[in-house]
């Protein structure tokens, strides 16, 4: 354990959080984790120490789980005291009766709530505990789920994201999955060629999710869902499970059972059956009538079994006469004793549920089910007849790729191409994927990616869309500019193929015959035109960018939204593919929480639940993304200086050093000093550019993707300050870097804010204090003002609030109203409210 003592020598909790966060960066601390929130996570390590951590970056770990991570990648480490820990659960305690006098559960769930609530000053009711519980669910529901392919999928079925509550784009969303299944053929060659899970692995998983070892059915279920692809979770086990144990007890029904759920007039299901044997007395279902001359109904009793032996001979007789045989009888008298009549049809159902019920028994294993699930098809719902119609065609398209006969090569090749479709996350950069040479080759013979762009059986295994999303990225991954790849002519169209083929990655012999339509480049005089160019080096120049532009952004989903538009990725020009992926990130990107990496559910969900007209999506984007900061320029340079010290890179070290300084010199903020300040720093950043480019290989990766993240960064900054009114100014303070966003609102149509009539929100993001927001409210010269800030500097505040009077009376304002609030919220929430009302705005920094 770290010490860390205090003048007196007692040891303090502030030194022992000094002596950690004073580790070199690459020294691991390690703890079981006691609760998780996002990034903000509580661990305990081995010596009983109790830290609470902030990750810059949020990992996928759970409750119980060991945390190993390294001292670079927290953000700030703060030790629990012993009294801090008997406070909070104190408070607990509190809260849980709180929750019982309520009419509550004391779940996990409902006490994040309360301390929520509490924490952002919000009513302890139980209408808002139960609404920021269901509205965190959901915000968290779409920050996992609501990715640019999802959000591609709602705009192409017609919705109006905008406009959408959360809840309804939650349900919308769900709808969509359910619709997006793959084709029978290519499941079946996955399921087919995929390597069996053992049983080893599978009783290990089992034991991991139930705590005890379980029986061969629950691993054949875990094997089953592994064999397709699919999610093993207990949820997705039991499903399997709980229709195969259905399925047995209902194996040997009777005819009476058949004959009531006939009578239901309903789908007959295996839900249906089952409930019927073990749930549902005869007595209680209501009798179905007919209109087919029926023999022996009767509205007054039903007969007895000393009234069905004295009628035998007359129902043999009566089934002969309707067509029926004398094998029929049993089903005749049962029906009979369920006081229905007599007739064919009748006989006709009852014989036909039993054979598919048979059938079914037969055929259903749980490779089957585990595909049908896939499909999102609830298997104890579906129609008996349906469902054995969907496992024979699974099982007899099985059967016919069973007799192709392929060799083991072919199924390894096949199990690498799935593999390296499951490794492409459809939301991350292509160039940033796991390296797809790395996946597919054969460590013998190194033969690349000659199967990959081949004829062969095996690529079979895959979809048209995935087999273009692996050749796509298997050239932009290999080539890393076009200087590596022999163009013949810059004046006509360019495609990842020719590229491909110019780099030796495509073989010559490769013959690509499809029916999509290409996206050609039309050469234009309009110097307006983005996709023109002239004859020449500009040409090759032009080229050259749009190529870096689709390393540099082009994810998984555009690839497969160019093909579910009908077009072609591979023959499809460079320079309007780059112009496809810009227009789609304008449309698709402002609606993903998922890429926001300052989202906090947490405080989202509060802010929701205190103001109940922040539910439209565009109201949601406007708290979580455009008011709160994004990743800041600072700290990639912080990332840059920190890497480049490590390596002993000195130039570079120097360079961004000298960022620093300039950046420091924002902190007198003027339209003239700022512009002048970012000059200086695009020069620096060029600066790097150029000494990266001298690196050696591995070197040389890792610092292009700091100054590409940064490019992007400030990419999408000037889009948002257009968009948005908003101005992000990165700087340094006490050499800890920060950021500053500037909004500006105005009711008036005018290039610059009416002074009189006004609202601006600074909101900064520091490390030494945390989250500031001041948020001005100007009318006729009138002002008010709310500053919302953590409780431990509001009172700072406070005692400048008479400063602050003197200085606006000076110029002619009058301070009529000051709101202070801990929440560190309160200023961002009333500018988002006025922002949702979409008022014309404009942006003059000498405001």
């Amino acid at each position: 354990m770290i010490q860390g003592y205090s003048s007196t020598g007692n040891i303090s909790s502030k030194n022992i959080s000094e002596a950690y966060m004073s580790l070199p960066s690459n020294r691991v601390i390690e703890g079981q984790v006691i609760s998780k929130d996002g990034k903000n996570l509580r661990i305990e390590d081995k010596n009983g120490t109790v830290m609470d951590l902030v990750l810059k970056k949020e990992v996928e770990i759970s409750k119980g789980q060991l945390l190993e991570i390294k001292r670079r990648d927290i953000e700030s480490l703060k030790v629990v005291s012993e009294d801090k820990i008997t406070e909070e659960k104190e408070e607990e305690v509190t809260d849980e009766a709180k929750l019982k006098d309520l009419g509550l559960k004391t779940t996990d769930e409902n006490k994040d709530a309360i301390k929520n609530l509490k924490r952002f000053e919000i009513p302890i009711t139980k209408e808002n505990i139960e609404r920021y519980v269901a509205v965190k669910k959901t915000m968290e529901n779409l920050r996992a789920n609501l990715t640019l392919d999802a959000i591609a999928k709602l705009q192409g079925a017609g919705y109006d994201l905008d406009n959408m509550s959360v809840w309804e784009i939650e349900s919308a969303m769900n709808d969509i999955s359910k619709n997006d299944i793959t084709s029978l053929e290519t499941e079946v060659f996955k399921a087919y060629m995929s390597k069996d899970m053992s049983y080893d692995e599978a009783r290990k998983l089992a034991k991991e999710i139930y705590g005890v070892d379980m029986g061969k059915d629950v691993l054949d279920s875990i094997r089953a869902l592994s064999k397709m692809g699919i999610e093993i979770n207990k949820s997705n086990i039991d499903n399997i499970h709980d229709v195969f144990s259905k399925l047995h007890n209902i194996k040997d029904i009777d005819n009476k059972t058949l004959i009531d759920a006939i009578k239901l007039n309903e789908d007959v299901s295996i839900d249906v059956l089952y409930k019927l044997k073990n749930y549902i007395q005869s007595s209680s279902i209501a009798s179905a009538s007919s209109n087919s001359v029926a023999y022996g109904a009767s509205s007054v009793r039903p007969l007895s079994e000393n009234d069905l032996s004295n009628m035998e001979n007359e129902i043999k007789r009566f089934i002969k006469d309707i067509g029926l045989s004398e094998a029929d009888i049993d089903i005749s008298k049962d029906l009979l004793r369920k006081n229905q009549g007599i007739t064919k049809e009748a006989v006709e159902s009852i014989k036909e549920l039993r054979e598919i019920l048979s059938e079914l028994q037969k055929l259903m294993d749980k490779d089957t089910a585990a595909y049908l699930i896939k499909q999102g098809l609830d298997l104890g719902s579906k129609d008996l007849k349906s469902l054995l119609d969907m496992v024979k065609e699974f099982q007899q398209e099985l059967e016919l790729i069973s007799l192709n006969q392929f060799t083991q090569e072919e199924i390894l090749k096949a199990n690498k191409l799935i593999q390296a479709v499951n490794s492409i996350s459809k939301d991350k950069i292509v160039d940033e994927n796991v390296k797809l040479v790395n996946l597919i080759s054969d460590k013998k013979n190194s033969d690349g990616y000659e199967f990959l762009f081949s004829q062969a059986r095996e690529l079979k295994v895959l979809s048209h869309a995935d087999t273009v999303v692996l050749r796509a990225a298997a050239i932009i991954q290999s080539v890393e500019s076009l200087d590596t790849a022999q163009i013949s002519s810059y004046t006509s169209n360019i495609s990842l193929l020719d590229i491909g083929r110019g780099a030796n990655i495509v073989p010559r012999a490769f013959n690509y015959q499809v029916s999509l339509t290409s996206m050609e480049f039309e050469v234009s005089t309009d110097t307006a035109n983005i996709n023109s160019l002239t004859s020449g080096d500009s040409n090759k120049t032009e080229a050259y960018k749009h190529y870096q532009y689709l390393r540099v952004n082009i994810r998984a989903v555009h690839i497969y939204s160019m093909v579910n538009e009908g077009i072609d990725p591979l023959r499809s020009d460079i320079r309007n593919m780059s112009a496809y992926v810009e227009q789609y990130e304008y449309r698709s990107s402002q609606y993903s929480l998922s890429t926001m990496s300052s989202f906090d559910s947490s405080k989202l969900s509060a802010d929701i639940v205190k103001n109940p007209s922040i539910n439209s999506m565009r109201s949601v984007m406007s708290m979580a993304d455009n008011l709160k900061p994004k990743s800041m320029v600072t700290q990639l340079v912080d990332k840059i200086i920190e890497e480049a010290e490590r390596k002993d890179l000195g130039d570079l070290t120097k360079v961004m050093k000298t960022v620093v300084k300039t950046l420091e010199n924002n902190n007198n903020l003027t339209k003239e000093t700022t512009k002048e300040n970012m000059t200086m720093f695009y020069q620096h950043m060029k600066e790097a550019e150029e000494i990266v480019k001298t690196l050696k290989k591995e070197d040389k990766e890792v610092f292009e993707k700091y100054l590409r993240q940064m490019s992007e960064h400030i990419k999408e900054s000037s889009k948002a300050s257009k968009g948005e009114s908003m101005l992000q100014i990165p700087f340094y303070m006490n050499q800890e870097g920060s950021q500053a966003n500037v909004f500006v609102k105005t009711p008036k149509q005018k290039d610059k804010i009416d002074p009189e009539d006004m609202s601006i929100l600074m909101d900064l993001s520091t490390k030494g204090l945390g989250d500031l927001g001041f948020y001005l409210k100007v009318e006729h010269k009138s002002v008010a003002v709310k500053i919302s800030a953590g409780e431990n500097v509001l009172s700072s505040i406070k005692n400048e609030m008479t400063s602050l009077e003197n200085l606006l009376q000076n110029i002619g304002y009058e301070l009529k109203k000051v709101e202070l609030s801990g929440d560190e919220d309160t200023a961002k929430i009333s500018f988002v409210e006025e922002t949702a009302k979409q008022l014309p705005s404009g942006l003059d920094l000498k405001v």
